[in-house]
Order: C-alpha cells, then sequence, then structure tokens
C-alpha cells in the first residue's frame, strides 16, 4: 500500500496571509461551541422570530424542497450543520472576492447579508 504523498499546493505549501487569495480567519467573530461530536463550531445566532420568519418563508420552503429531493432534510441537525458549514464557506469566499478586488466592499456586505439570510431560514426550516 502506498504511503500518503502530500497533495501540491496543500497546507504544507500554502502562501502566506499575506496573499489576497487566502482569507485570515483569526478576525472572524463569533464565539465557539463544540458539537455533541466534538468537533468545534460557532454558537448560532438567535432564531427569526415574527415578520423575520414570515420574510423568510419562501426560502426556507425553497431550500428544504431542494434537499428532500436529495433524500435529505434541514431538520436533520447533521444536514443543518453540513449547510452552515457551506454558508460560512461561501461567505469566506466573499470576503476573498473583496481582498482581490472582484467586489467591493457594499457587495460583499450584500452577499453576506444574503447568505445570512439562508442560514436564517434553514434555522426555520429545522425548527430550531
Amino acid at each position: 500500500m502506498p504511503s500518503a504523498e502530500p497533495i501540491p499546493g496543500g497546507p504544507t505549501e500554502a502562501p502566506g496571509v499575506e496573499d489576497a487569495r487566502i482569507i485570515p480567519l483569526a478576525p472572524r467573530t463569533g464565539r465557539r461551541a463544540t458539537h455533541r461530536s466534538g468537533g468545534a463550531g460557532m454558537i448560532p445566532d438567535p432564531e427569526p422570530e415574527g415578520d423575520a420568519a414570515a420574510v423568510l418563508a419562501p426560502l426556507t420552503e425553497y431550500l428544504e424542497l431542494a434537499y428532500l429531493r436529495e433524500h435529505l432534510s434541514l431538520t436533520d441537525p447533521r444536514v443543518l450543520a453540513a449547510f452552515n458549514v457551506a454558508i460560512d464557506a461561501a461567505v469566506t469566499i466573499t470576503a476573498g472576492a473583496q481582498a482581490q478586488g472582484i467586489v467591493d466592499a457594499e457587495q460583499q456586505q450584500k452577499l453576506a447579508g444574503l447568505l445570512e439570510g439562508a442560514k436564517q431560514a434553514a434555522r426555520v426550516a429545522h425548527g430550531a
């Protein structure tokens, strides 16, 4: 059985944080929590209530139907956690786009806000 070889461009060959393609994660805000699985994650924001939940209803329905088509559900805590990881990664990607000058700060904030809305809609679908 062959031994594991480092992947080119992997962690040992990653460029420094001064490279615009790398977004330092240290400045990210949020408190850390430990999931039951033992992994670390972000403590979720408060759940939307009242009018906010009503505004999110169409997106909530869309997201849940999209997952149901794949025989998954956002009511499953592990699926919701994976969704949140993907959204957090997308927000980081928008920050990278801003760092590279692809989008400006206002555009990045709008994109990040839309993605946060998706996280809130997913929490509504989860019923949390």
